[in-house]
């Protein structure tokens, strides 16, 4: 809107149209600290909200006399009484659906090799997006899924099958035939596409996906800056469904880990509490920005240990991964 504000002072407009999605709701205050899962299955959690600004009475401010239309907060429409609002609701009625495709091609020559031929391997990618309401909210996060593509590129390089079961991303599926791609966009929706691909012999669960989401969403028919207490339902874990399964657990199960302190902490008690082979550990905020979008750092914890690695590109992650697979599963089936 502020962007919107300077544009309309700098020039005339003969129409202010707004097909941005708004959310109806904003947080209430916001926490500096990550929401943990609960132990207990199904616990509550409460997420304090506000009612989001009224953006037709936003638009009207900014616009003044110029015609204004377009969706509100709760993505209802206004202003189609003008002639020109009309016209550009028939537009956007119909017009086809358009998702702009970012390439997921690596940005390094990957080396085929026949480390993970035969082998069959799960990988998560991307966020989750659960609804919060009916007016298109949604609980997710920032993550890109590049590296999770990445790594499905660089194993299916490997000769191994994959399996992506990616969340809403702008990346292309991955070309590689050796990749099959799964769309899906909720974290239950994810945890049933991964336990339907079972049985395989290796699960990497790199997808950021969120821990509570609304069992029912609804109407919030919240006014702007009125307080609202959702009621959050703790969502399936996918990495510990994968990795503590009493018949179909695959000999290697991997997860990641992103934290903004205390990881290797936080990481490491994730590799007990979820039943995981290795966690790939890599810090959030400020040191991930500065590496870039297609760089990653990850400390490689196990049983074993911590190893550090140097910062590197995600499709090298992919490949580094790879290798750590590959041992894997040779020592889990080489006789002591």
């Amino acid at each position: 809107l502020a962007a919107a504000k300077a544009q309309t002072a700098a020039q005339g407009f003969d129409a202010v149209i707004n097909l941005a999605t708004i959310p109806a709701i904003k947080p209430a205050a916001v926490s500096d600290k990550k929401l943990k899962v609960k132990k207990e299955a199904g616990a509550l959690v409460p997420m304090e909200v506000m009612g989001n600004i009224d953006v037709e009475a936003a638009l009207r401010d900014i616009a003044g006399s110029t015609v204004i239309a377009g969706y509100n907060q709760k993505q209802e429409w206004f202003g189609s009484k003008s002639p020109i609002a009309a016209s550009i609701k028939h537009i956007t009625d119909s017009a086809p659906a358009y998702k702009a495709a970012e390439s997921s091609a690596p940005a390094t020559v990957i080396r085929a090799n026949g480390k993970l031929s035969g082998r069959h391997i799960i990988i998560t990618s991307g966020p989750t997006a659960g609804a919060l309401s009916n007016h298109g909210d949604v609980i997710t996060n920032f993550s890109s899924g590049k590296q999770g593509h990445a790594i499905a590129d660089a194993l299916a390089h490997m000769g191994a099958k994959v399996t992506l079961v990616s969340g809403p991303t702008h990346l292309a599926d991955p070309s590689h035939p050796g990749i099959t791609t799964i769309h899906t966009e909720s974290t239950p929706d994810m945890h049933n596409a991964v336990l339907a691909q079972l049985p395989a012999d290796a699960y990497i669960g790199v997808a950021a996906v969120a821990d509570f989401g609304i069992q029912q969403p609804g109407k919030l028919n919240l006014q702007p800056n009125e307080a609202h207490t959702l009621q959050l339902a703790q969502n399936p874990d996918i990495l510990q469904a994968v990795g503590t399964h009493a018949r179909l657990r695959p000999a290697v199960v991997i997860g990641f880990a992103a934290e903004t302190q205390d990881l290797l902490t936080y990481a490491r008690g994730k590799l007990e509490k979820k039943g995981a082979d290795a966690i790939c550990a890599n810090q959030v905020g400020a040191a991930v920005t500065s590496h870039g979008g297609d760089q990653n750092q990850i400390t490689w914890v196990t049983r074993d240990g911590n190893e550090p690695w140097e910062i590197m590109s995600k499709n090298e992650v992919g490949t580094r991964l790879g290798d750590k697979i590959a041992l894997l599963l040779q020592r889990t089936e080489t006789p002591e």
